[in-house]
């Protein structure tokens, strides 16, 4: 699942997703194939509790896992590395 980059995302329609799909997962634990999620490193700082809260939804799905997505504040420019 992607757009966990973005903070609206998460709060919003990631949310939805998430009990959406917990839901289905306590209900029918044979369809609930793994999924991976990307999630913002900023949730550390600007919304902890929101990322508690996806983290013990996977814990009660047991078959959700997070990453980092491939933009924001963790972009690397070698470029711009001084050796």
């Amino acid at each position: 699942m992607g757009d966990g980059d973005a903070l609206y995302d998460v709060k919003g329609k990631m949310q939805k997703e998430m009990q959406q799909r917990a839901d289905l997962c306590k209900s029918s634990p044979e369809t609930c194939i793994p999924l991976v999620w990307s999630m913002s490193s900023q949730l550390i700082h600007t919304g902890p509790s929101w990322l508690e809260w996806f983290y013990e939804k996977a814990g009660e799905t047991g078959r959700d896992f997070f990453i980092l997505p491939p933009s924001g504040d963790l972009y690397s420019y070698p470029s711009l590395m001084t050796g």
